[in-house]
């Protein structure tokens, strides 16, 4: 190293020059090394210097790259995959994973070098680069006839997932970046050009940039700069309600974002939660309408907004309480459905109820004990793991107010569980229940004699004699 040191210093400054020069631009790695190292100099330039937009050749250099890319796609031989070379840590892998790994580890080959390339455009490229890059990647993958006879890439568009992952993972590097006016009105228009002479029918470049746009468009100048071209190109944005109604907004136009929100009502919950608001503040007569299509689009994500909005006894009230109690347990919502249905429909709604410990509850709190009780029967009949259902809870929930029919479950479910499963929770859960017992049975001796019987039970049970004595039930 020394020697290189003494070198270094004694060469001429214009033959260091010219040589790194020769190496900057002849490798591509180096020179983008070279870039990222003096990014904010190279971003001060590229400000400053209003580069030539010619889109007709644009649109040319992207057909030729995604012709490149879609060739090298389609060259790749994914019927003679090497199985031979494969390893896996797993005991058994079926031939259809197998031929999946190996199909990943050949597109990534390809897609690797397209990727880096894309990485470094996304931090040091201006905007209409970074748009033809992902244009040309996009456009050869949805031209590109895969050999995949397995169907593992092509049935989960992997080359087009492995862009947008990276896409998505580093688009924040482009937002953060500045672009002078120009380059985005250049921007915008190629990206609506290509849209619409590729992409039209399958939406997918306007669905990967959306994010960014939004990010992209802070003000109303931005805004009106977009909306040029898009009238220029007839871009429909029905399909991207986060964008379209971003774009009213900053415009100040209230008809058009509420036109927005329409035109893409249930395709984003956020942006169709913002016409619920509106309607409901505007106590439109439309609320109960757009609140039926609201809660059929999110059902479940959707309760919690209507519940205290929508009208009482109407099927949509009464249908989301009815989704509260069997998939939430919500015994308020409960409470307030009952008012509008029978006895009958009350039982057959607990019934509904998934998790039999919920079940238990909503029986304790209605006072419904016998229900408890044939809730017990049924679960001890059905043989499952007590993991299953907490009986020690459900004998707890009875014993304040049915002591004695509590101590006879509690024999039931020992003798029960005893013959069904020997395992070591079992034993903790029968010496709990014992233990429980102790303080609710007025005949102390007969749970004491219970106690004996068990611990002396033949065969020899040490597990259980052990949760006994855990317990404090054996001195």
């Amino acid at each position: 190293m020394e020697h290189f040191n003494e070198l270094y210093r004694t060469l001429n400054p214009n033959k260091k020059e010219q040589f790194l020069r020769h190496l900057l631009e002849t490798d591509e790695l180096l020179r983008n090394k070279f870039l990222l190292h003096f990014k904010h100099e190279y971003e001060q330039l590229r400000l400053n210097l209003d580069a030539a937009y010619m889109p007709e050749d644009m649109m040319q250099r992207i057909q030729t790259r995604a012709e490149q890319l879609r060739r090298e796609i389609e060259e790749a031989d994914f019927t003679d995959l090497d199985w031979d070379g494969f390893t896996s840590s797993r005991r058994y892998v079926t031939d259809y994973e197998v031929a999946g790994e190996l199909s990943e580890g050949l597109a990534d080959q390809i897609l690797v070098p397209w990727l880096v390339k894309l990485k470094v455009d996304i931090q040091l490229t201006g905007f209409v680069g970074i748009v033809a890059n992902l244009t040309a990647m996009m456009l050869a993958t949805k031209t590109a006839n895969i050999n995949d006879p397995y169907d593992y890439l092509t049935s989960r568009d992997y080359f087009g997932d492995q862009i947008r992952q990276v896409f998505h993972d580093h688009q924040q590097l482009m937002t953060e970046r500045r672009f002078n006016e120009l380059e985005m009105n250049h921007g915008f228009d190629l990206l609506l050009r290509t849209n619409k002479a590729f992409f039209v029918d399958s939406k997918m470049l306007l669905n990967l940039f959306q994010d960014c746009l939004i990010a992209m468009i802070p003000d109303k100048n931005m805004a009106n700069i977009f909306d040029v071209s898009m009238m220029k190109y007839e871009t429909d944005l029905n399909e991207f309600p986060r964008l379209s109604t971003h774009l009213a907004l900053l415009l100040g136009d209230e008809k058009r974002w509420i036109e927005a929100l329409k035109a893409g009502f249930g395709l984003d919950y956020e942006t169709s939660v913002a016409l619920m608001d509106y309607l409901f503040k505007k106590a439109s007569t439309d609320f109960e309408e757009w609140a039926s299509k609201f809660y059929m689009q999110f059902r479940r994500e959707s309760l919690d907004y209507l519940r205290d909005k929508v009208a009482k006894g109407t099927t949509l009230h009464l249908d989301i309480l009815k989704e509260l109690v069997i998939h939430r347990s919500d015994y308020d919502a409960f409470t307030e459905i009952k008012v509008f249905i029978g006895t009958q429909e009350q039982d057959e709604l607990i019934e509904k109820i998934y998790y039999p410990d919920n079940k238990a509850l909503f029986y304790a709190r209605e006072k419904d004990f016998e229900k408890i009780e044939k809730l017990i029967d049924s679960e001890l009949m059905r043989g499952y793991s007590f993991l299953g259902f907490n009986y020690r809870k459900a004998i707890q929930l009875v014993v304040a107010y049915k002591p004695d029919m509590a101590w006879q479950l509690v024999k039931k479910i020992i003798e029960a569980r005893l013959v069904s499963e020997r395992k070591r929770e079992t034993y903790t859960m029968i010496a709990g229940i014992l233990a429980d017992s102790l303080h609710f049975v007025v005949d102390k001796e007969e749970v004491q004699e219970l106690i004996g019987q068990l611990y002396s039970r033949r065969p020899n049970l040490p597990a259980l004699k052990d949760e006994f004595r855990k317990a404090g039930l054996i001195k």
